[in-house]
């Protein structure tokens, strides 16, 4: 039964998590929260699945994540979460191994990863980050975009025009 279900949650609330996915990353027919721990995604590579996929709200109050994969159907964290995350959407799609960073306005990283599978999205959040701040995205070192968060959950293209809140 797929059909979204409000007593199925996951909770990840502290260690590493890593997964790497043929299909959905992380899947809940209710919702998911984060609340500390390290969460590291890595697929799918179809645009018939996603990164991480749920059907009620993801509240992000803690942790870091970097969550990459297809964009097809990708998610970000929902605007109620009370730590802020980047959704980044790429125009082309990036091969897997390409290290992803971010850094603050004095060139600080802030987090980076280099998912094992192409990817034509990524989630970053960490406690660093910081609404009205302005970032730096980099892809293996080359500059693709700064971004000021202009709300918890900011949501561009890599080459940092807006695109719709998923």
């Amino acid at each position: 039964n797929f059909a979204a279900d409000e007593n199925c949650n996951i909770n990840i609330s502290g260690g590493v998590l890593t997964v790497d996915s043929g299909g959905d990353g992380i899947d809940s027919n209710g919702g998911i929260a984060f609340s500390g721990g390290t969460v590291l995604v890595s697929g799918p590579t179809s645009d018939r699945d996603a990164p991480m996929d749920y059907n009620g709200t993801c509240l992000l109050t803690g942790g870091t994540l970097a969550i990459a994969g297809s964009s097809g159907m990708a998610q970000s964290p929902s605007d109620t979460s009370s730590q802020d995350s980047i959704t980044v959407f790429f125009k082309d799609s990036m091969a897997g191994g390409t290290e992803i960073s971010l850094t603050d306005d004095s060139d600080t990283k802030i987090l980076s990863y280099a998912p094992g599978k192409d990817f034509s999205s990524i989630v970053l959040s960490s406690a660093k980050l910081t609404e009205g701040h302005t970032y730096t995205l980099y892809a293996d070192g080359v500059k693709l975009t700064t971004v000021t968060l202009d709300n918890t959950s900011t949501v561009i293209s890599s080459d940092g025009s807006e695109v719709q809140n998923t």
